[in-house]
């Protein structure tokens, strides 16, 4: 299981997003993968689509993705105030690492901070699909 950030979700429906192609092809690489994702997270990924009437879109998008979203429960939170007072981690970015670390496998950014923080703690991040994607059928050889 591996958790997406706001970010991610974001770029990979936007493709005015400088991001936009690197999202789809480490999602698409992790297709077999189950994704995860805190309904803060979701609430970030929804402002625009909101404000724009296309909230049941990007809903309905998130979940022919699988994207399974969690709440955020009273026992998170001493967690996440934790990653804030520590490492200075905005709410939103706090909240989706901490929600990774608690069920995930690694979590999905493209957040230069929020990857550093991840990586300086010990917890595996995701911020672009392998360069070896490219692969040749045994039999082309």
């Amino acid at each position: 299981m591996i958790t997406l950030d706001a970010n991610v979700l974001i770029a990979r429906w936007d493709q005015f997003d400088s991001t936009h192609e690197r999202a789809v092809e480490v999602l698409d690489h992790h297709e077999w993968d189950e994704f995860i994702t805190p309904a803060v997270t979701l609430a970030e990924v929804l402002v625009r689509p909101v404000r724009r009437a296309w909230a049941d879109q990007y809903l309905r998008r998130i979940d022919a993705l699988g994207v399974l979203v969690v709440p955020v429960e009273d026992d998170d939170a001493a967690g996440i105030a934790s990653l804030c007072a520590h490492h200075r981690l905005a709410i939103p970015d706090a909240v989706a690492l901490h929600t990774a670390m608690m069920t995930s496998d690694a979590l999905v950014t493209f957040d230069a901070k929020l990857a550093r923080v991840a990586r300086a703690i010990g917890f595996p991040v995701i911020d672009r699909a392998p360069d070896d994607l490219e692969w040749d059928a045994p039999w082309a050889a």
